[in-house]
C-alpha cells in the first residue's frame, strides 16, 4: 500500500451520500453554498494530483448503511466507465470535425493561393494594390486553417486527462465516515 506521501487526498463533505452524484440545491439562506456534486468536486480536485494514486475521504452528515462502501465502489466504478466512454465520443466527435473543417479549410486556402495568384499577374490594378490584396487572400487562407488545426491539435487534451482521472478516481481507496455535523467545503479559489 502507498504511502501518504505518494497518494493524492480526495476530501468531499457531503449532507447525503446521494450528494455523491447529485448536486445538492443551493441554499444560501440555509448554510447551503454548495452546488456541484461530489464527483464533480473530486475530479477538480484530482486534476491537480499529477498520475499519483488516490484515496478519496468522504466525510457525509447523515448515517450511512453498514455496506455504503461498497455500493459506493461500485456505483463510482460505474459512473466513471460510462462517463469514460461519453468522453471518447467526444474525442472522436472533435478529431471527425477536425478532419472536416481541415478538409474545407485546406479548400479555401487553395482558393485563397489561386486568387492570390490571379490577382498579382493582373496588371489592371496598381501595384501596391496588388501587394496588399495578395498577401491579404494568402493570410485569410492559412487563418482559415487555424481552428481545424487547434481542434486536431490541443481541443481533445482535457477530455483525455479528464478520461485519465476517471481511470484514477475509479481506482481509488475509499473511506467513509458519517459525521454528526457537517461542515461545509472551504473553497479557496
Amino acid at each position: 500500500m502507498p504511502g501518504p506521501e505518494s497518494t493524492g487526498l480526495v476530501e468531499l463533505s457531503l449532507n447525503d451520500i446521494d450528494e455523491l452524484f447529485v448536486a445538492p440545491d443551493l441554499d444560501p439562506m440555509a448554510g447551503q453554498f454548495e452546488s456541484t456534486s461530489g464527483m464533480d468536486r473530486a475530479m477538480a480536485q484530482a486534476r491537480g494530483m499529477g498520475q499519483q494514486p488516490l484515496t478519496v475521504d468522504i466525510s457525509v452528515a447523515s448515517p450511512l448503511d453498514q455496506d455504503v462502501e461498497q455500493r459506493v465502489r461500485v456505483a463510482v466504478q460505474g459512473y466513471c466507465r460510462v462517463r469514460s466512454a461519453e468522453l471518447a465520443s467526444e474525442i472522436a466527435g472533435v478529431k471527425r470535425r477536425g478532419r472536416k473543417e481541415l478538409m474545407f479549410g485546406m479548400i479555401f486556402l487553395a482558393v485563397c493561393l489561386v486568387l492570390a495568384g490571379s490577382l498579382e499577374l493582373a496588371s489592371i490594378v496598381p501595384e501596391w494594390i496588388q501587394q496588399v490584396s495578395t498577401e491579404g487572400l494568402v493570410i485569410i487562407g492559412w487563418i482559415s486553417l487555424w481552428h481545424p488545426v487547434d481542434m486536431l491539435l490541443f481541443e481533445r487534451w482535457p477530455l483525455v486527462k479528464d478520461q485519465r482521472v476517471l481511470v484514477r478516481i475509479a481506482d481509488a481507496d475509499f473511506r467513509i465516515r458519517s459525521t454528526p455535523s457537517r461542515a461545509s467545503d472551504s473553497v479557496t479559489r
